[in-house]
């Protein structure tokens, strides 16, 4: 009971109380980004329609534990995301989410591979150039106070 209880209390968290199903940009001016997790448990992947403050959270799916799924965004655009999982453990449950904005060159090639640590979950940020996986940077968002305020992130 507890577990079931926590895993919705969890998807609210990630999905706030309301998001819509992502539409992936219909442009020549895209990205592609694959979303691989690693972590301890099944994933879900939300899109912003705002970058700067986190805000028109759209679903796009969700990522089996070991699998990935591949979207399209807007290149040349901050994008921001939010990528997490939740899991049971002998403790009880518990959940990882990281938050991000990015630049998504256009025609870009990038993954995002979420990972289980001790202290809970990191994800890392990669782009393709030439055959190559390279690490690039992204800002980690925090969230601010989204009762009180609209924005999502800062």
């Amino acid at each position: 009971m507890f577990s079931r209880l926590f895993k919705l209390v969890f998807l609210l968290t990630l999905t706030g109380c309301v998001s819509t199903p992502y539409d992936e940009p219909i442009s020549n001016n895209v990205a592609t980004i694959k979303f691989s997790n690693q972590g301890r448990g099944d994933a879900e992947i939300f899109i912003y329609k705002d970058a700067q403050f986190c805000t028109g959270k759209q679903n796009a799916g969700k990522v089996d534990r070991l699998s990935y799924k591949e979207l399209t965004l807007l290149g040349g655009e901050k994008q921001s995301f939010t990528f997490g999982y939740g899991f049971d453990d002998y403790n009880g449950g518990k959940s990882c989410s990281i938050t991000a904005t990015f630049t998504p060159k256009i025609n870009g090639v990038y993954e995002v591979l979420m990972v289980s640590s001790y202290k809970g979950c990191v994800a890392y940020l990669y782009e393709f150039n030439n055959g190559k996986k390279i690490s690039i940077e992204g800002e980690q968002r925090d969230y601010s106070s989204p009762v009180a305020s609209d924005d999502w992130c800062e």
